[in-house]
């Protein structure tokens, strides 16, 4: 299901306009998590068709990011079929680096569609 919604013109590119030197670090880290969910995935898909859950590395490696949030620490990552969706999840603790803090950064995707983002404002 997901393949299909990719392959059907589901990529977003971002918009080329930003300059992303001049963003605060927390609009940063938000606009890199979208890249990683709406240009990453579909392009990952595209060179690696078998993979339905890419890796996080693999993601990062097609946008030319790294795992890593804006902040040095490790992105929160997982991906894989929850009652028979395909559920993707991107994230970051934050600025405070703890979890479940109101500063917390994620992006999900449930069947190729964005059903949220937490830490918006």
């Amino acid at each position: 299901m997901l393949l299909a919604v990719i392959a059907a013109g589901f990529l977003v590119p971002a918009p080329r306009h930003v300059r992303c030197g001049s963003m605060e670090p927390r609009e940063r880290e938000r606009f890199d998590l979208a890249r990683l969910l709406y240009e990453g995935l579909p392009l990952s898909l595209r060179s690696r068709p078998t993979e339905l859950c890419p890796s996080l590395p693999a993601l990062a490696e097609e946008v030319h990011l790294t795992t890593r949030d804006v902040w040095g620490r490790e992105r929160r990552y997982s991906c894989g079929e929850l009652g028979g969706r395909w559920v993707i999840v991107v994230g970051s603790h934050g600025p405070d680096g703890a979890a479940g803090t109101d500063d917390d950064l994620v992006d999900v995707l449930v069947d190729g569609r964005r059903v949220g983002a937490h830490g918006e404002r």
